[in-house]
């Protein structure tokens, strides 16, 4: 596995780097383009953390590709992160290699070289969740701040990625002591603060523009649709990918006992959030922001 893990992780960027090469630019990509060009602390619709990765791989360049590079990058961070995560959780380096390559032959990864504010927000909530669970494994409090950190770059990403706050603190109190859970909240809470505060006071000085348009502008007359939860519900079906839902299906019963266990915490760290987004679609915004 250890050959033929290295040739498709290869392979996998080497496609990657074609389609950035030759994908024409779209439209969403030139306006993130021109923000790049001028990175600052935030921007009228979205957080800046696209802004910034793209002003950086710009300096490579000027060609669009080197703007799309980071979008490769971050993907082989979640590889990796997805790889070491996966061989302490299972203590099997051939499993850990297994569900690094799930991710990397997904077509959402493959195909994902379009500049998008959703690759900044993927790989850090992945890292804020992979040094939560280490930090709470190992009664760690300083990965739990370091979480709170990376936690607090997702916010900079998307807003949504807030919602895994709550899975973190609702974890914290599931398997903490009450004391220790609040003490750990705190502490997560202080890692990703000075980010959030950042973002407030650039938008108390610019006149709250892009809460406005993120909360009020662009969900002004929306009506609840309970059948926006059935599509969603089908999307999180579709992006789960044949193979994983077989083993799910082979492998019902050893999942839901694992559910139970403390090395399982990432369930709840991706059902909170899921369950949440799944009854803010109700009213379309989930799956918009999804």
């Amino acid at each position: 596995m250890e050959k033929h893990y290295t040739k498709i992780f290869l392979i996998i960027i080497l496609i990657k780097l074609f389609f950035a090469w030759v994908f024409p630019i779209t439209t969403d990509e030139a306006y993130w383009l021109i923000l790049g060009k001028h990175p600052d602390v935030n921007y009228y619709d979205h957080p800046p953390m696209s802004g910034w990765a793209i002003y950086l791989f710009s300096l490579l360049g000027s060609h669009v590709f080197f703007a799309r590079l980071f979008t490769i990058f971050y993907g082989i961070l979640a590889a990796l992160g997805i790889y070491f995560t996966a061989k302490e959780l299972s203590q099997d380096t051939e499993k850990a290699k297994l569900a690094s390559l799930i991710f990397l032959v997904s077509p959402l990864h493959v195909l994902f070289v379009l500049i998008a504010t959703d690759t900044s927000l993927c790989v850090f909530v992945l890292l804020s969740g992979i040094t939560f669970y280490f930090g709470h494994s190992r009664n760690k409090t300083s990965l739990v701040f370091l979480a709170g950190i990376f936690l607090g770059l997702a916010v900079l990403s998307k807003y949504f990625s807030g919602l895994l706050l709550i899975a973190m603190i609702a974890c914290l109190f599931i398997y903490k002591s009450r004391k220790q859970a609040v003490k750990e909240s705190i502490i997560l809470v202080s890692g990703a603060i000075p980010f959030v505060l950042m973002h407030l006071y650039w938008g108390s000085m610019n006149c709250w523009t892009n809460i406005m348009f993120n909360v009020i502008n662009r969900n002004q007359d929306i009506e609840a649709d309970y059948t926006r939860l059935i599509v969603f519900v089908a999307f999180q079906i579709y992006l789960s990918t044949p193979w994983v839902l077989y083993y799910v299906y082979q492998n019902y019963g050893l999942i839901r006992e694992g559910i139970r266990k403390d090395r399982n915490l990432f369930f709840f760290l991706f059902a909170i959030p899921i369950f949440l987004l799944g009854m803010v679609s109700i009213q379309n915004t989930g799956l918009h922001w999804y």
